[in-house]
């Protein structure tokens, strides 16, 4: 699998450095992601800068409105968060330490599968993934 997502710094949130990458990838602007993905206007932008972190349900909307698949969009950000951690990891202690998934983070993985399956029960997509329009 190769990663849409190019070295940030380092201080941009993994979510913030994914989203990012596959927002430039399908050309939209924040604010048509924004609008897209159903969220507050600033909400994108406010992600990209590491102001604040998406909820479960918020990065689910996200994958859904970048066409981008759940699983692949949580792999990239669990790849840059382990480099991350094994960077501070090497820079606390002075050596060289393996990033391994811990049991939070898988957590925080099915916390996302359990946000797409939220949306789905609430009609909120359709059949092949796609939000659906909030009704009048």
């Amino acid at each position: 699998m190769t990663s849409i997502v190019s070295k940030e710094d380092e201080s941009v949130t993994a979510e913030g450095q994914v989203l990012k990458a596959w927002r430039k990838h399908r050309r939209l602007t924040q604010k048509a992601l924004d609008q897209k993905a159903g969220l507050h206007f600033g909400a994108v932008g406010a992600y990209e800068r590491g102001e604040r972190r998406p909820t479960e349900e918020a990065l689910a909307r996200l994958c859904v409105a970048l066409r981008a698949p759940s699983l692949r969009f949580c792999v990239e950000i669990a790849i840059l968060r382990a480099e991350q951690l094994d960077s501070l990891a090497r820079e606390v202690t002075g050596k060289d330490h393996a990033a391994a998934t811990s049991a939070a983070e898988l957590e925080w993985w099915g916390a996302i599968a359990e946000g797409l399956n939220q949306l789905k029960r609430q009609n909120l997509l359709n059949e092949s993934g796609q939000m659906v329009p909030p009704q009048k």
